[in-house]
């Protein structure tokens, strides 16, 4: 490929997880060819995109919004590139047909206001409430959670810390088969491999659109000592209907 764009062949990295929208079986039955490749692997594979047009200060004070368009599934291959618009980099991931699945902007932010969220206690697996309008309603914090950046390099960071997004919400809630849909993310610091991070967070907005519910999470991570790593706005279907392919 050229110096502007990388060819992975995808891997479903959650087949055994509770979302059972990567499992192949349960995803066929909501009108999917197969088990989902996560949104946040997908972003993974677009991340070295934004570090070579924007350089490792994307890592410490860089921005993306990124939204998944279409699926992608396991074993396909997928491209992904980026062009400079101005100051800023849209990155896309590609089928090889052509096909957009995610599309992503990404630039380069001066300091910015870290906002913080009050440390919540998480409820216990057997005490999550039910993922619904109620639960899901603006306001309500979320759980504090904490992990350990299971990464070998700071460039697997933003993945990882994605993935802690999707995580929080597993901790706070029983959900059905789920999508996540889009992200805005805000880089604070770099995060280093072995580092522990806390995210916080609370719901801030729930809607429908063409037949399926959505809910909001903004959420805050920070690292050793308190240091700030990121912010994340992410959004995802909760209320998905069987035979109904995401289309957004």
């Amino acid at each position: 490929m050229s110096d502007r764009s990388w060819r992975v062949q995808a891997r479903n990295t959650a087949a055994d997880s509770e979302n059972k929208i990567h499992d192949d079986r349960v995803a066929a039955a909501y009108g999917f060819r197969g088990g989902l490749v996560p949104g946040v692997t997908v972003y993974g594979y677009m991340v070295p995109a934004m570090i070579h047009a924007l350089g490792r200060a994307w890592l410490e004070r860089g921005t993306v919004q990124v939204r998944f368009h279409a699926p992608i599934y396991e074993d396909e291959w997928v491209v992904t590139r980026y062009v400079h618009e101005g100051d800023r980099v849209k990155v896309t991931a590609e089928r090889d047909d052509g096909t957009v699945c995610a599309a992503a902007t990404a630039a380069l932010e001066g300091a910015g206001e870290f906002t913080e969220y009050r440390d919540c206690p998480a409820p216990s697996h057997d005490d999550r409430p039910k993922a619904s309008a109620e639960s899901l309603a603006p306001g309500t914090p979320l759980g504090s959670m904490t992990s350990v950046l299971q990464i070998t390099g700071a460039e697997a960071a933003p993945e990882a810390l994605l993935w802690m997004a999707n995580q929080i919400l597993v901790q706070n809630f029983r959900l059905n088969p789920w999508i996540h849909t889009e992200s805005h993310v805000r880089h604070f610091n770099t995060a280093d491999p072995g580092e522990t991070v806390t995210v916080r967070g609370v719901m801030t907005d729930a809607f429908e659109r063409k037949g399926r519910t959505f809910a909001v999470a903004a959420l805050a991570m920070s690292g050793r000592e308190g240091r700030p790593l990121a912010q994340v706005r992410h959004t995802f279907i909760y209320g998905l209907k069987p035979n109904a392919q995401l289309q957004h």
